[in-house]
């Protein structure tokens, strides 16, 4: 191969300069490490401080059934705290709508309409508002007064007048509402005093609406001021009303006399302890004339003394019958004289025969009845022994018991008793009896005595024992 000499020239130089550059890419030693470099900071600026804030409470005053403005104002430094929440309590108690907090506005100002509750005492309470803060700004706290006064009150709806109660009889009727002042809702339970003419004649109390009624007996003609008041309590005011009530008395009826005739007693059998007696007047318009029904009379047999008789009932009512005869029978229960008499009972009448001289009573006198006395025993006994013998004792004029006598048992008529009993109500007793030696051995004779009293005959009948001698 042909090599041009320009061509091998130009090689060289290529060839030298590649050796020249890597001789000196060796003879080049590498820099020195360096350590890392670290970013320069400026310095912090300081933190801002958090914003100061005041809560002002006003003061309040409210009554029961009222509701209560509780307002506050929220300042940070010179200017309104504007558009922040702030939390109302009352003594504790959230006062908020739904216990929501209310933003104050433009002013720095917030209120709540707080409806007092009912046992909400009487006096000062403490109001409470907090503003519970956020970032930059820093949470306050601020206390003020509610003043809760007694709530007014009022009588409303108050009538008054004269009304017939259901037998008839006149009374005076007053009735209202005791309400609150404020929304004039009725006070359940409240006392509520009734006054006539000045003079206190009820208390009654108001119902769940706080509804009251009274009604008070009345028959004086006239027309009398009546009031209805409420004292008050602890948690209202006094409040009352008054009207007036006219009562006009029926006229009087007819005075019409009547007449009756003196008494008449009719006997309805042996006039004795235990017998019955009817005592009747005739009633008539004249004297003697026709009989007149249907007119009440009171028939009397009085009670004078232990020595007279005694009737039970003392008096009855009764109406004449058609032929103007009023009669009522008696049952005698004691011995002796006594009077009747006949008086008028009727109001629509007036008595124009009984002058009070006595000229139309009757008396008569009652005996002492007659007795009979049974007794029931053994047949025989020992001397010493003790035996019971059952008596009964009757009325024998008036069949029936003879009670409270007094029945003695012995040897010998007047001898000393050797047993002794009283009757009861059904008229018999159980007498026990120790038999006497003084009575002998074989057929005897008990002797069974009633002395007698007021009401009844004294009495004596035998009772037969055969005695046998006493055993050791």
């Amino acid at each position: 191969m042909k090599i041009l000499p320009s061509a091998v020239a130009g090689l060289l130089v290529a060839l030298l300069a590649t050796g020249a550059l890597h001789a000196q890419t060796r003879a080049t030693p590498p820099p020195p490490s360096q350590p890392p470099k670290v970013p320069i900071l400026a310095p912090a600026a300081p933190a801002t401080a958090a914003m100061i804030v005041k809560i002002t409470v006003g003061t309040a005053l409210s009554t029961y059934g009222a509701k209560a403005t509780l307002r506050a104002t929220a300042t940070a430094g010179p200017g309104p705290l504007a558009g922040k929440p702030l939390k109302f309590f009352v003594d504790g108690a959230n006062a908020g709508p739904y216990g929501q907090a209310m933003p104050t506005d433009g002013a720095g100002q917030a209120k709540v309409e707080f409806a007092v509750p009912a046992d909400l005492a009487v006096g000062d309470h403490e109001i409470k508002v907090v503003f519970e803060g956020e970032p930059g700004i820093a949470g306050a706290t601020g206390t003020g007064r509610l003043a809760v006064l007694k709530g007014a009150t009022k009588i409303t709806e108050f009538a008054s007048g004269i009304t017939k109660a259901a037998d008839g009889k006149p009374e005076i009727y007053l009735g209202g509402v005791v309400a609150r002042v404020t929304d004039g809702i009725g006070l359940n339970g409240r006392a509520v005093e009734v006054t006539v003419d000045g003079a206190k004649r009820d208390t009654v109390a108001t119902d769940p609406y706080g509804r009251f009624t009274a009604r008070v007996p009345w028959n004086k003609g006239g027309t009398f001021s009546v009031r209805a008041d409420f004292p008050g309590d602890g948690h209202y005011t006094s409040s009352g009303a008054q009207g007036s009530a006219t009562y006009t008395p029926p006229p009087p009826p007819a005075v019409i006399p009547v007449f009756h005739s003196k008494v008449v007693l009719v006997p309805g059998g042996p006039i004795v302890v235990g017998g019955k007696l009817t005592i009747a007047t005739k009633v008539s318009l004249v004297p003697g004339g026709p009989g007149m029904p249907g007119v009440k009379m009171r028939l009397t047999a009085p009670n004078v003394g232990p020595q007279n008789y005694t009737y039970q009932p003392q008096s009855q009512v009764v109406d004449s019958d058609a032929m103007g005869v009023a009669s009522a029978t008696f049952t005698l229960i004691t011995s002796g004289i006594g009077w009747f008499s006949a008086d008028l009972a009727d109001p629509r009448f007036v008595d124009g025969s009984n002058d009070g001289s006595g000229q139309l009573q009757s008396s008569t006198n009652v005996a002492k009845a007659p007795v009979s006395i049974t007794a029931s025993g053994p047949a025989s006994a020992h001397v010493g022994d003790k035996i019971k013998l059952h008596v009964e004792v009757r009325n024998a004029a008036a069949p029936g018991p003879a009670p409270g006598v007094l029945v003695n048992v012995t040897p010998s008529p007047g001898g000393t008793p050797a047993g002794k009993g009283t009757t009861s109500t059904t008229g018999a007793a159980d007498i026990d009896v120790t038999v006497p030696s003084a009575l002998g051995i074989g057929p005897r004779q008990l002797h069974l005595e009633f002395a007698g009293n007021l009401l009844y005959e004294a009495k004596s009948v035998t009772y037969s024992l055969n005695v046998q001698p006493k055993t050791n």
